[in-house]
């Protein structure tokens, strides 16, 4: 017997029904993140990766010029890499592109030996700096791309640095404030040849084991065919000369000059700091229970700048350290341990003709910083924001990776490929500089408690999100939080911020507690700021300082999973669609091929697909009872 028309329509509706609700289920994709109570500052937004797929092609210095065209010819939307003063007049009038000009946290200096006469005498240091004309070693060394520098702080980082509040400058060159502080340490032309000696009757004191000869030369080191250091050395030669002092350029082997400066076999270098990104470092660097350290070479110590950084490191608000970051800076001004010279300005080009989202952060600029990449997208008259699948961002990479374990690694291109694949428990406004929830969504300072479980320092409690995974999609608690603060102790270069944290405690599977032995505002960022490994992966290797992951291996948390690396050629990275951060993305359409679908939320599925299969059974009963007996 055949259905009614009325049940006819009814099956018809019913089917229809379901196949909107598995539709919706299917092709809807809910933000993943609860966020606790939370005030994030104004524009700032944790949700992002937009994009299918960011890729790093790798151009070496000598395909500088490829890169740039790549760039023109929108193969490339982003050269990433300090940008050639020669092309950039023809790139900031090139339609669709944006160049932009802006202070970094990368400087250039000039190393001073103060454990050998007669750099051990702060006159002298002073001398060098008031001899040396730091306005045209920027002019020859970069063209002019570069800000006049005196303090150890960049500007990049707003009001931790005193420059501008100095009493005086060294910017321009001062030959009579030079011979006068020359004078004042006891350097003078006693034999009357033009060359300044040494006064061996004053009361100078001389650094142990140094021989003191009235007659001196001293050679002023660089790399031998960098340009920019050879410039900068050559005019500091000049200016000392002009103060009768007698010194002579000196290029040597990259490798050979290290070694030199390692061995403290030399008077005076060009070199240059990279990421003085924070007021700690200048406990780390200068601080005479960190000498001869392996970022600053010049064996100095000074006991009025021990008390001053030891003040820096206990203020208990963010006040208190930039008085005493200020107070740091100023001394190190006067006693020129270091001649700093000029802040690089970081001059980048991308492509705006369809992308934006590109968010600035003070001495990062607006690409390599995390929260950029994460927010770039396509602009709506291109289909944004997701556009066809997959959308794909290529970018220039000047280096490829110096390591696949980031661990071990100081390589600021290998941090900005892995910036997207790794997290750690907070993460960095671009905004205000001021933490914000990453892998975990609260956290409180505890202070001291003789009579409870803080007997010196303060407690941190961290509270991680319940669904926060990795890669793989197994679960990230507060193990592997702990585990990855034993890896920290083992970073050659950051091992240091951790070196007060004594014991962690796990709560629970998503709290976990870290105690230090000290206070203080800047000890919070350095004991919490590590990279969380998963342990279900690293603990499996007893060698990490030697292990190299494969692809399969570089399992993280991030906005991104890493799918491909050629060496020296390209890194790709795809999106990590569980991230609890994830935008969510509506159904689309492919590009070029059809785009892996999504995993079901197979519960709801199923349970949708019994009613259908029960109403069919139903109505097949019906059917059944009311159909006439046939016999064969």
């Amino acid at each position: 017997m055949a259905l009614s028309q009325r049940n006819r329509l009814l099956l018809f509706t019913v089917l229809i029904i379901g196949l909107l609700i598995c539709t919706s289920i299917l092709f809807t994709n809910k933000p993943n993140t609860v966020l606790a109570e939370w005030s994030y500052p104004d524009g700032y937004d944790p949700h992002g990766g937009y994009l299918d797929r960011v890729t790093f092609v790798v151009y070496s210095p000598e395909d500088e010029q490829l890169g740039l065209q790549a760039l023109q010819a929108n193969i490339i939307y982003a050269w990433d890499e300090q940008f050639p003063a020669d092309n950039l007049v023809e790139f900031q009038a090139t339609a669709g592109v944006e160049v932009t000009t802006e202070p970094g946290d990368f400087y250039r200096l000039f190393n001073l030996n103060c454990d050998r006469f007669p750099t051990n005498i702060t006159g002298y240091r002073r001398a060098i700096a008031y001899a040396l004309d730091k306005a045209a070693v920027v002019q020859a060394s970069t063209g002019g791309l570069a800000f006049l520098q005196d303090c150890a702080i960049p500007i990049a980082l707003g009001n931790w640095t005193y420059e501008g509040e100095l009493i005086e400058t060294y910017y321009s060159k001062n030959i009579i404030a030079a011979n006068a502080s020359l004078d004042a340490a006891g350097f003078r032309d006693l034999d009357g040849n033009g060359w300044r000696d040494y006064d061996a009757d004053n009361s100078t004191t001389l650094s142990p084991g140094d021989v003191l000869d009235e007659d001196f030369i001293i050679d002023l080191y660089h790399t031998a065919g960098h340009a920019p250091s050879g410039n900068a050395v050559e005019i500091a030669c000049q200016g000392l000369n002009q103060c009768g002092i007698m010194a002579e350029v000196a290029p040597q082997d990259f490798y050979i000059m290290y070694d030199m400066i390692t061995d403290y076999d030399y008077w005076l270098s060009c070199f240059s700091f990279t990421n003085m990104v924070s007021a700690d470092l200048l406990y780390d660097l200068f601080h005479s229970s960190t000498r001869n350290n392996q970022w600053y070479f010049g064996s100095w110590s000074n006991a009025t700048y021990d008390a001053a950084a030891e003040a820096l490191m206990r203020a208990s608000t963010e006040s208190e350290a930039n008085e005493w970051a200020w107070k740091c800076q100023e001394i190190l001004w006067y006693e020129q341990p270091m001649i700093v010279c000029y802040n690089d300005i970081y001059t980048r080009a991308y492509r705006t003709d369809i992308w934006e989202g590109y968010i600035n952060m003070r001495g990062r600029n607006r690409i390599t910083n995390g929260y950029s990449l994460v927010h770039i997208k396509l602009k709506e008259e291109a289909g944004g924001p997701f556009g066809c699948y997959p959308t794909e961002y290529i970018m220039s990479l000047n280096e490829g990776l110096d390591t696949t374990n980031w661990l071990m690694s100081n390589s600021k291109h290998t941090s900005k490929v892995f910036q997207l694949v790794y997290e750690e428990l907070t993460t960095i406004s671009p905004y205000d500089w001021t933490h914000q929830p990453s892998l975990a969504y609260a956290w409180e300072t505890h202070a001291t408690n003789a009579s409870g479980d803080i007997q010196e320092g303060e407690k941190y409690t961290f509270h991680l999100y319940e669904n926060a995974t990795w890669h793989d999609g197994k679960p990230l608690t507060a193990t592997d939080v702990a585990f990855s603060l034993t890896l920290a102790l083992q970073d050659p270069y950051n091992a240091q911020n951790y070196q007060n944290v004594y014991k962690t405690n796990i709560i629970d599977s998503h709290t976990i507690e870290i105690y230090t032995n000290t206070t203080g505002y800047l000890e919070w960022t350095r004991a919490t700021g590590f990279t969380v490994y998963p342990t279900h992966i690293w603990s499996t290797h007893p060698n990490i300082t030697m292990w190299q992951p494969s692809v399969e291996e570089l399992v993280g948390s991030g906005p991104y999973v890493c799918s491909a690396h050629v060496p020296r050629q390209y890194v790709v990275l795809e999106r990590h669609h569980a991230w609890h951060f994830a935008v969510p993305q509506p159904p689309r359409t492919s590009c070029w091929y059809p785009p892996p679908p999504p995993p079901p939320p197979l519960g709801i599925f199923v349970y949708v697909i019994i009613i259908e299969i029960c109403i069919l059974v139903y109505f097949l009963n019906r059917r059944k009872k009311k159909s006439p007996k046939v016999e064969w």
